[in-house]
């Protein structure tokens, strides 16, 4: 038959939080490499706006330079204000190609005091009132304003179709001599190439500090795991000397108890009892032990109560349970059994035991065991009673002459049908 153990697991906590572990660090990395990435991206991305910034007040300078006449006007009282010529407004544009070209410049509008496009490399733009845009309102204020724009549609001069490009949009205020703003330059610069170089910078930056972080977490995790290995090693030992018998490897009298008590308060949630599914307690006492003691020496009897022990956990089921209850008694645990059955697994032990003789130091000791049984009744409580009863019948055992099974009187009551604690 199937060997039991009456030992309870437990969850393998050092396991399942070296597990957890493994999974925050997961989440760790993930989240250092989201907010690392995005951190790098964001600076080189500022980084990318001030380097266009710059770019377009150099080229918004220089244009102003070259273009003086066509730009600027001296009005009746002297002021200096903005004008486009639009009868040569071809010659002007092929002039400002000219100039933008080194600078990547896709699309130029300048604007007047009061937010009116006076030109724009996008005709449909001119003549039109940007009122509201709070990003020019700062430039006419003397503030540059750039932004990253991704994706935007521009139409360059001179090609048929807009192109999809990223572009830096900067608002850039339009000074004379004695600093007053006369005007704003929109400038879009093409950093399509350096956002896609960017992009690819960021990635290999992620990538290289996932390496690292990888590198660092698996040589913790190797640490942690030997670790973890070696207390749960200290935990199962300390496991087993709480619950297990030191000299047999069964239960121990704590634990065997428990094992009782539990399949008791288990039983006692079933609504439905019958005879036919029953707990059953066995006392399973060795026979003349201090015999052997005295004759053999008491290492050939603890070599006796180890076989024993083995022998008898051969012949439990999977759900059965063993412990030494003291000295050179066992009890045994035996759930979800008839009446029968239980007397036939009391016989079968004792059948087990005296088939062959125990090889102690090439010496062959023949051993016998006597058994009380006792059936859990449907009213008591706990186990103890049916202990007990068990306990009285062991000691009938051994005075009607020992190697025997004995039942307790309220193992086949005759006003007692299907009365008897079920599993």
């Amino acid at each position: 038959m199937k060997t039991s153990s009456s030992v309870t697991t437990t969850p393998r906590q050092p396991s399942r939080l070296l597990q957890l572990m493994v999974i925050v660090a997961m989440i760790s990395i993930s989240v250092i490499l989201i907010l690392v990435g995005s951190g790098i991206y964001q600076v080189f991305e500022r980084q990318l706006v001030q380097i266009a910034e710059k770019d377009a007040i150099q080229a918004g300078n220089d244009l102003l330079h070259r273009e003086a006449a066509s730009l600027l006007r001296t009005g009746p009282q002297g002021q200096i204000d903005l004008a486009v010529d639009m009868d040569r407004l071809a010659q002007f544009d092929q002039r400002l190609r000219q100039t933008l070209k080194p600078f990547n410049i896709v699309k130029v509008t300048i604007f007047s005091p009061e937010w009116v496009v006076l030109y724009s490399s996008d005709r449909s733009l001119i003549g039109t009132n940007e009122f509201g845009n709070d990003r020019l309102n700062r430039a006419l204020k003397g503030t540059p304003d750039s932004q990253l724009v991704q994706h935007e549609k521009i139409s360059r001069p001179g090609e048929p179709r807009p192109s999809v490009v990223d572009v830096v949009e900067s608002y850039i205020p339009i000074r004379v001599g004695n600093g007053q703003v006369i005007g704003c330059f929109e400038i879009y610069r093409d950093v399509t190439r350096y956002r896609q170089d960017l992009l690819t910078g960021v990635i290999a930056s992620v990538l290289l500090l996932l390496l690292v972080l990888l590198g660092v977490f698996g040589l913790s995790y190797l640490f942690l795991r030997q670790a973890a290995r070696r207390l749960q090693a200290a935990q199962d030992e300390i496991r087993r000397a709480t619950i297990l018998d030191e000299l047999t490897g069964v239960a121990n009298r704590r634990e065997i108890l428990q094992r009782a008590g539990i399949e008791i308060s288990r039983m006692q949630r079933l609504e439905e009892q019958a005879l036919e599914n029953c707990l059953a307690l066995l006392v399973i006492d060795v026979d003349h032990l201090h015999l052997i003691n005295q004759e053999y020496g008491r290492a050939a009897g603890d070599d006796v109560l180890r076989g024993l022990s083995q022998r008898l956990a051969g012949e439990l089921r999977g759900y059965d349970a063993l412990g030494r209850y003291g000295g050179e008694e066992f009890l045994v645990v035996l759930p979800a059994s008839t009446r029968s059955g239980a007397q036939a697994a009391a016989e079968r032990f004792c059948q087990k035991v005296r088939s062959a003789p125990f090889v102690v130091d090439n010496l062959e000791i023949e051993v016998t065991v006597s058994i009380g049984l006792a059936i859990v009744k449907v009213h008591e409580p706990s186990f103890e009673p049916a202990l007990k009863r068990a306990m009285e019948a062991l000691a009938r055992a051994k005075q009607q002459g020992c190697n025997c099974v004995v039942g307790s009187e309220a193992i086949d009551p005759p006003d007692h049908p299907a009365r008897i604690m079920s599993a």
